[in-house]
């Protein structure tokens, strides 16, 4: 479930005109124009009471935060496999929704895989390395040593068990992806092993600026399958 909404409807353009004075325009000289556009964008007002019931998503420490590589790279290979998916329930007349595992370690690697469905199950897997994991605030952890991703990090790089799984919707995901459209967006992912996915998308100045002149934050949180 995201942790906010977005209520997409189309714009309407209500019209727009052209402003000249006819009465005093030199035939030599080119003649400007002034196009005036109206957009209608419909929004919803929410009440106190509602405002005060959102939230962040309440999930347990991760075990895993990683900064993302470019987003429009990880949106191509994530849409190649799931094209591959769907394809392979097409194929098997499968109503399965297709899906993708996500897994990051706590020493910059992220996997995206896919097990093509049907007789002879292979499986995909694409792998970044030297990724960033950033580090804790320790104003705002209260045990950084005791920490899900502290202990992961002491995990062997060669050991299995350095991985965060989880499983989701290749489709939802692709639309995530999307928001590599924002210029200058750099998006921390923090896996909950096996049972949520949250993502920080850091939006630069330019577009997410506040009043006091520091960049905004949309925080996104994915559903994930379990078992």
């Amino acid at each position: 479930m995201n942790s906010f909404q977005n209520h997409n409807s189309p714009l309407s353009v209500q019209g727009y005109k052209h402003q000249e004075d006819a009465d005093n325009v030199d035939p030599n000289i080119s003649r400007e124009r002034e196009t005036h556009i109206t957009q209608e964008i419909p929004i919803r007002v929410l009440s106190a009471d509602s405002v005060t019931g959102l939230h962040e998503p309440r999930s347990r420490d991760p075990d895993v935060h990683i900064v993302l590589p470019p987003l429009a790279q990880l949106k191509n290979v994530s849409d190649r496999f799931t094209k591959l998916a769907l394809d392979g329930l097409a194929s098997s007349s499968s109503s399965k929704t297709p899906k993708l595992e996500l897994s990051a370690s706590m020493h910059g690697e992220l996997r995206l895989s896919l097990a093509t469905p049907g007789p002879g199950i292979e499986t995909l897997s694409s792998i970044w390395r030297g990724l960033a994991n950033p580090d804790l605030d320790p104003s705002a952890v209260e045990d950084i040593d005791d920490h899900p991703s502290t202990r992961m990090r002491a995990v062997d790089r060669e050991d299995a068990a350095r991985w965060a799984t989880v499983r989701i919707d290749a489709k939802d995901w692709g639309k995530v992806m999307s928001v590599g459209r924002l210029a200058g967006s750099r998006v921390i992912a923090c896996f909950v092993e096996g049972e949520a996915l949250i993502l920080y998308v850091y939006l630069d100045n330019a577009i997410g600026q506040d009043s006091e002149g520091e960049g905004s934050v949309l925080t996104v949180s994915r559903s994930v399958f379990t078992g």
